[in-house]
C-alpha cells in the first residue's frame, strides 16, 4: 500500500499512527511483561526529537533485544515512521 502512496504521491512521506504501533509492538509481549515494557516504550514517545527518540529505542533494545526479538525488531523498523517531522 505505501508503495502506492509513493508511487502517486510523489515525495509523500507516511505517518504512522502510534496507538497502532504500539499495539502491533506489544501484541508479543507476556501479559506479566507489558507494565514495565509500556513504560519504557513510552519514554520512546515522550522524547523532545528523532534523534533522542531513537537513542531511547536503542536502550530498549539492549534492555529487551534478546527476551522479545520480534518485538524490537517491529519497533526499530517502523520507528522512522512515527518520528519523522
Amino acid at each position: 500500500m505505501f508503495a502506492a502512496i509513493q508511487k502517486c504521491f510523489v515525495g509523500s512521506v507516511r505517518k504512522r499512527c502510534k496507538v497502532h504501533f504500539m499495539r502491533n509492538i506489544l501484541a508479543p509481549v507476556p501479559t506479566r511483561e507489558k507494565e514495565g515494557f509500556i513504560k519504557q516504550l513510552k519514554l520512546v514517545w515522550s522524547q523532545k526529537d528523532a534523534e533522542h527518540a531513537q537513542a531511547c529505542a536503542h536502550e530498549l533494545e539492549k534492555e529487551y533485544g534478546q527476551s522479545f526479538p520480534k518485538t524490537i525488531e517491529c519497533l526499530m523498523d517502523g520507528l522512522g515512521d512515527c518520528t519523522h517531522e
